[in-house]
Formats: C-alpha cells, sequence, structure tokens
C-alpha cells in the first residue's frame, strides 16, 4: 500500500464511500492529519455492494483456507436460492443482505436482494475485536494492534483467558488475510470458549463508536493513521459504552438533558444518535448511555 511521504495539499487525498454519519467523523480525523478529502459517497451505495459481496467471500476464506469455524451458510442471488438455503440451513436462521434479519419461519422468507443466509447460532454472546494494521515504527514493517472487546456496546467487555486468545486468533488470521492496511472491526459468536467467525467490516463501524470515548484513539482516528501508516496507539482510558437510536430530529430539549448528565457526550448524525458514556465500570457507563438516548428519544 502506498505511503505518503509528505502531508500537504497537493500531496494526498482521499475519497470516502459508506454510511454518511461515519463518512462524516472519518473526513474530520483525516483533516486533523493534513490530509483533504476530495468526494464522499453520502448514499454508501457503493459501499454496501461491496460489503454484501465480500461477506460471502470472506465467509469461503474463513472456513476453507484458513480453517476458522464459522456457520453453515449458503449464497442466495435469487428467491428461490434464498427459500431453498433457508430451508436446509433449517429455521431460525440469519440473512444478511443490506440488513440483518433473523427469519424464524418458512412464512416468514422474503427477498430482498441478494444475500448470505446463515444457520442461527446459539451463542452466548456476540463481540467485537477492532484489529488495526499499520507499521510499527519500530521495525518498518506491518504489525498489527488490538483494542479491548467490545460487546452489548460495552468495552472493555470481560472474557476468560482463552476466550480472549482465541477472539485474538481470529481476529489475526482474518485481518491477515485481508492483508491491507486499515482498522477492522471483526464481528464473531461466542459459545463457552470457543469463538466463530461471523462477519468484519474494513473501517469504522457503529459498533466501533464506542472507542470514542474510551479510548486515546477512537475508531476513526485509528483507521485515518493506519491508512496513512502513522503510528498506532490503543490504549483503553477509561471503561465506557454506546448506545444510538435512529432518529431524524433530536429535540433539543432532551439533548440538553443527556448532555447534562456525568460523563455522557452525544454525537448527532442525519440517521442516528449515539451516546458515549465513560464510568467507573463498562456496567455503569451502560446505563448512563441507556438513559442518555431515552432523553433523545424525547
Amino acid at each position: 500500500m502506498f505511503t505518503p511521504e509528505l502531508i500537504a495539499d497537493n500531496a494526498t487525498k482521499v475519497s470516502l464511500v459508506g454510511d454518511p454519519d461515519l463518512v462524516r467523523e472519518l473526513r474530520f480525523s483525516f483533516e486533523r492529519l493534513g490530509i483533504v478529502v476530495t468526494d464522499v459517497d453520502p448514499d454508501g451505495s457503493i459501499s454496501v455492494g461491496v460489503s454484501r459481496w465480500s461477506r460471502a467471500a470472506l465467509l469461503q476464506k474463513a472456513s476453507r483456507d484458513l480453517g476458522l469455524p464459522v456457520p453453515r451458510y449458503a449464497v442466495a442471488s435469487n428467491p428461490d436460492e434464498l427459500e431453498v438455503a433457508a430451508a436446509q440451513l433449517g429455521f431460525p436462521c440469519v440473512v444478511k443482505g443490506d440488513s440483518v434479519e433473523v427469519v424464524r419461519s418458512p412464512e416468514d422468507v422474503q427477498w430482498r436482494g441478494e444475500c448470505v443466509v446463515e444457520n442461527f447460532v446459539d451463542f452466548d454472546r456476540k463481540i467485537s475485536m477492532v484489529a488495526v494494521r499499520s507499521v510499527d515504527p519500530a521495525t518498518g514493517e506491518l504489525a498489527t494492534w488490538y483494542c479491548e472487546p467490545i460487546s452489548e456496546g460495552m468495552q472493555p467487555f470481560p472474557l476468560g483467558a482463552a476466550t480472549l486468545d482465541n477472539a485474538r486468533s481470529v481476529a489475526a488470521r482474518i485481518t491477515n488475510a485481508i492483508g491491507c492496511r486499515g482498522l477492522f472491526v471483526v464481528e464473531m459468536f461466542v459459545k463457552g470458549d470457543d469463538v466463530y467467525f461471523s462477519d468484519v467490516t474494513i473501517g469504522p463501524s457503529l459498533s466501533g463508536f464506542v472507542t470514542c470515548a474510551t479510548q486515546r484513539f477512537g475508531q476513526f482516528d485509528l483507521h485515518a493513521r493506519a491508512l496513512l501508516g502513522l503510528p498506532i496507539d490503543v490504549t483503553l482510558t477509561s471503561p465506557g459504552a454506546m448506545s444510538s437510536v435512529g432518529v431524524d430530529e433530536v429535540p433539543r430539549a432532551g439533548l440538553a438533558r443527556a448532555l447534562a448528565m456525568s460523563e455522557v457526550n452525544v454525537v448527532v448524525g442525519q440517521t442516528l444518535a449515539v451516546a458515549l458514556a465513560t464510568a467507573d465500570t463498562a456496567e455503569q457507563a451502560w446505563e448512563s448511555a441507556r438513559a442518555a438516548v431515552s432523553e433523545l428519544e424525547g
């Protein structure tokens, strides 16, 4: 990957695609590093198509090439294939296309476009591991840094030593296979000490938003730094949590009440509002974040 030697208006420019709220935050991170953002895809239409097809490719890569445990799955390119896949995998099953939906019966199967169908994993919890690949300034070689585990909007989320080792191993093998620099949010199912690969987002995601409250550098700054080959710091500064709500408008009075809460911040986007909180424990922070969202909902 190209590493810029000079950061100036005439040297390094980037174009961004994806969710408009995530793109906005990422744009700020690049601009703080002196990078010119020349174009954005406000509808996220390009990234949606890339994400949908890379999901199937990544599951195949994870299971066949890397030997990672994954849910049983099938790719559906038309309504008939969707019905067959759901029947073969059994109910409930999970349909992942432009959105993620749990389908509990044949009557609930609805064609919404090309998708991946997975059998439903009876898991203990779902976790996100944020991995960052950039240049290690000490060696000049590519290296990977791991943020503390995230689950249910909380970071750090406690995992047993064996589970944490397995989760980091899955994240390492997936990100190494992808091969590029950047930030990756690797989604996994945990059942006992076993970890099943579910999905990976290349770049910031909603679940990684909590890092903006808990770490010295949040996911947007880390992704920008990694793409530019700059030093990485994933230091956790406080336990924290996030909660979000889809909104068209945020009532001013509700926003004021949310921001008046101790250790709470709110990020208002085009399609959703995110409440970020820190506290002595991640659980306490989650309660604060949920209370803030209740105020935002009016």
